[in-house]
């Protein structure tokens, strides 16, 4: 990762959400990255298509939340159950939690590696797609950008709440290749 090569790292130009060796992996709009300061040889992944969160350790990927392209939500809870709806941007906090701007579901998640869960630390923000920490007079505080509404938001890191929305699922429909 920190070598002054270019390449790829991973993925194999497929669309979807396959774990495995970097090679074979398959994403779906990697949209953010986020080197860990916890654990080392560890990356954050946002895969925003497939609405997941995902990481790279010792030449593999996995995913912490995210079942495909089709399934999304807005569902906290277990990391195996959470849904998120097109997220685009993470970063990990000081205690190895990551949080993560959740674009279409206009919230910023939690995901705890610790707990393995998900909770909501704020809504009703404006498409968020991107994250940061910033000292400010008064403390830390979380740079929101909030895209549709053409500004940056500074928020207080809170507790995370849990929220039992919506989860869907959307199919495409079959397509038909008629040969003459």
């Amino acid at each position: 990762f920190e070598s002054k090569t270019l390449g790829i790292f991973a993925g194999t130009t497929n669309e979807g959400l396959v774990d495995g060796d970097l090679a074979k992996a398959w994403f779906a709009q990697p949209s953010a990255l986020a080197k860990s300061k916890t654990t080392p040889g560890r990356i954050w992944i946002i895969d925003a298509e497939t609405s997941a969160l995902r990481s790279s350790q010792n030449g593999k990927i996995s995913s912490q939340i995210g079942k495909g392209l089709f399934d999304f939500g807005h569902v906290d809870g277990p990391a195996d159950q959470a849904l998120l709806q097109h997220p685009l941007g993470v970063i990990e906090l000081p205690d190895g939690s990551l949080l993560i701007a959740d674009t279409y579901n206009r919230a910023v998640r939690k995901y705890s590696p610790a707990t393995n869960s998900v909770s909501t630390i704020a809504r009703d923000l404006s498409e968020p797609s991107d994250l940061e920490l910033v000292e400010t007079k008064e403390g830390i505080k979380l740079a929101v950008v909030e895209a549709s509404a053409n500004r940056i938001s500074l928020l207080p890191i809170e507790a995370g709440s849990l929220v039992q929305g919506n989860a869907m699922r959307t199919a495409r429909p079959v397509s038909y290749t008629h040969l003459r």
